[in-house]
């Protein structure tokens, strides 16, 4: 699948309708964007459920993590992640 698309005043890009339908994007849906060696990657992200996030939170305070802490370790980890998936961008 490869289409052109143009980018707007506002800074957004319409994907096509049938690539939307193919993966499965509707509106509402999070997409994730990392730089790639060739240009943008999006991604779609999955929700986190409330239970996973109180088992974090629970986690974090007995290691007397900050939500600070949390968000550098989330960065760090998901930019690890996407280098061993996709190489060093």
């Amino acid at each position: 699948m490869s289409n052109f698309v143009t980018v707007n005043v506002n800074g957004q890009v319409t994907l096509p309708a049938r690539d939307r339908k193919k993966l499965g994007i509707l509106p509402g849906t999070s997409l994730y964007v990392v730089e790639h060696k060739d240009g943008l990657l999006l991604r779609k992200t999955t929700p986190v459920s409330e239970d996973i996030l109180v088992k974090i939170r629970r986690i974090a305070d007995e290691k007397g993590l900050t939500q600070k802490d949390i968000v550098r370790i989330c960065r760090e980890v998901r930019t690890e992640v996407y280098k061993e998936e996709y190489g060093e961008g």
